[in-house]
Formats: structure tokens, C-alpha cells, sequence
């Protein structure tokens, strides 16, 4: 039998609600990012369904308008709205109705990665190859995105430290810990790319762009420095046609693709990526004792302006498989 519809309690007007979901999102430790999202999604169904006060919201209401946003921008963002409401019922007016459930059930979130076990991480590395299997490693022991891992340039790593600097641009560049059970396969890599970098130059070629571009400097480089780390499979080309040719990094695509293999054949299912790893390099620092706003910091989404340096003591995730 299903249960009968309830109003949640009536209060302040939807202004002073909207200033308690700020605080709540922010007791709660979420980014300024998902802050923003929330107070908009909430704010677009106050307004749609001009509501005056809080017993002006129920189940009708809320599935109504979630209909009509699946309807003009998709499912995707419907299940985004949906999260947002079902906290603003729950946590800011106090409704525990068992409807709040039956809307996160219509609409499962598709973003949310898939938690890991450390022995599932351990599963899933040992069934990559090189060099998938050391990107891998990057994103799960440093906390990197897959854009970030392939961004890399020999320039941003610093082996003898344990440390590599991770971002474009110079005033968002952030600083994050390396493995040391990632040495060795980075050690490999750093001698692979010098070879690589070698014939390049014999054939004329081993050209990269310079991002981002220094004031009065050149838009391209064939300094080993600015090599990337993880450089594209094909070779280079070799004569007049060489002298135009740049380097490109090796693409997302490719990893995402080895990654989802890797993890279908350990079991993991379809569900898992890239994300994943990142989610569970955040998840298993917790586990051990880190402070969030560490964790923050070193996963480049801490609020403000923060020193590019790394809590002493720290010890990747990857260590402690």
C-alpha cells in the first residue's frame, strides 16, 4: 500500500531555507562547486513552481517538476535535480518521507563513482599493461584526473622527492605525492621517453607545444623537458615532413578503453573508470586518518588560494596495497 503523501512542516520563507541549505552543504564538506549546483537546482524548482512557503511542497510537486526537466534537458540532469531536492527535503526541512526514496530510486545518478576496495584496486592494476598500468597508478597513489596524468611533462616530476606538480596553469598548479611503489614503473617510462625523444631528433622531428605559452617565449620546443610523459604510440615521421610534425600526448580514449578491459576481465563489472580510481584514492586516504581539507588539497578542489605543498608524513594509498 503505498503512503499517504505528507507536507513538511511549515516555516520561514524559502530565502531563510536556502541560507540553512548553504550551511548544511557546508557542514557537510561538499566543494563550492556541488554548493553552487545544489543552490541552483533548488532555487530553478522554487521558482518554476513559485513556491511561497515550505507547505507548499510535496510529492507533486517535486515529481512534476523533475518531469519537466527530464523531459527538456534529459535524464542525466533530472537525476542531478533529483539528489538536490531530496537533500533539501531531508536536511533542511526535516521531511522523511518514504516518497523521497522512491524518487532516488526513479533516478539513479549516473556520476557517482563506483567505491573500491583496496583489494579490488590491487586486482584491477595487476591486469593492466605499460603504460595504462603506470597512468593508473598516478590516478589511484597522486589523486590525478586521466587529463591531468596525460598532461604531464617530463618537467613536472621530481623522482628524487616523491613529488609532481599537476596543472596548465601556473596560478591553479598544485603539488601531489608519488608512490614509491610507483618508481620503478616510472623510472622505466623516464628512460623509454628519452629514447623515444633521441630517435625523434636523429630524424629531424621531437618537436612538442609549449602550454602554456611563456611571455616573449616559443610556441614549441624540442627540449627534453617539455616531452610528455606519456607521449602517442605511433612514431615519428622522418625527412621534410618532420619538420612541421609535433608530438601529441597519448589519448584519453585509449586509456579509458585498456581501463574498462582491465576491469571487466577483474570482475569489476562495467561501472568503474578512470573516476573510480581517483574516488578511491580520496576514500582510502580518509580511511587512514587524513584530514579532508588535505585531501582536498591534494585532489586540486580546496577553496581559495592554497600552498602548493604536501602534508608532512603523507603515504599514498598505493603503498598500502
Amino acid at each position: 500500500m503505498e503512503t499517504t503523501t505528507s507536507r513538511p512542516p511549515v516555516g520561514c520563507r524559502p530565502s531563510g531555507a536556502l541560507a540553512r541549505l548553504r550551511e548544511e552543504l557546508a557542514a557537510r564538506h561538499y566543494g563550492s562547486w556541488v554548493q553552487r549546483e545544489v543552490l541552483a537546482a533548488v532555487r530553478n524548482f522554487i521558482r518554476s513552481r513559485r513556491i511561497g512557503s515550505r507547505r507548499q511542497i510535496g510529492r507533486a510537486e517535486v515529481v512534476g517538476h523533475l518531469e519537466a526537466i527530464a523531459v527538456r534537458h534529459g535524464a542525466v540532469a533530472a537525476a542531478a535535480a533529483c539528489w538536490a531536492l531530496v537533500f533539501f527535503c531531508r536536511h533542511v526541512l526535516d521531511c522523511h518521507d518514504t516518497w523521497l526514496d522512491g524518487l532516488l530510486e526513479a533516478h539513479p545518478s549516473r556520476r557517482w563513482p563506483r567505491p573500491l576496495a583496496r583489494v579490488e584496486v590491487r586486482s584491477w592494476l595487476a591486469r593492466l599493461d605499460e603504460p595504462e598500468r603506470l597512468v593508473a597508478m598516478l590516478i589511484y597513489g597522486s589523486g590525478l584526473t586521466v587529463g591531468e596524468c596525460l598532461d604531464l611533462r617530463l618537467r613536472d616530476l621530481d623522482p628524487k622527492a616523491c613529488r609532481l606538480q599537476v596543472g596548465r596553469c601556473r596560478s591553479r598548479r598544485r603539488v601531489t605525492v608519488v608512490a614509491a611503489r610507483a618508481a620503478g614503473s616510472l623510472a622505466r617510462q623516464l628512460a623509454r621517453v628519452q629514447r623515444r625523444h633521441l630517435d625523434a631528433c636523429r630524424r629531424g622531428a621531437g618537436w612538442v607545444a609549449v602550454e602554456p605559452v611563456p611571455v616573449g617565449g616559443p610556441r614549441r620546443s624540442r627540449r627534453l623537458e617539455w616531452q610528455f610523459l606519456f607521449p602517442a604510440t605511433p612514431p615519428p615521421l622522418s625527412g621534410p615532413l618532420a619538420r612541421g610534425q609535433l608530438d601529441c600526448r597519448l589519448h584519453p580514449v585509449a586509456v579509458e578503453a585498456a581501463l574498462a578491459d582491465a576491469a571487466r576481465r577483474a570482475g569489476l563489472g562495467s561501472t568503474v573508470d578512470s573516476a573510480s580510481l581517483r574516488h578511491a584514492f580520496a576514500t582510502h586516504l580518509l580511511e587512514d586518518g587524513v584530514e579532508p581539507e588535505q585531501v582536498r588539497t591534494l585532489l586540486g578542489v580546496a577553496e581559495g588560494n592554497v600552498r602548493p605543498t604536501i602534508p608532512g608524513g603523507l603515504r599514498s594509498p598505493l603503498d598500502a596495497l
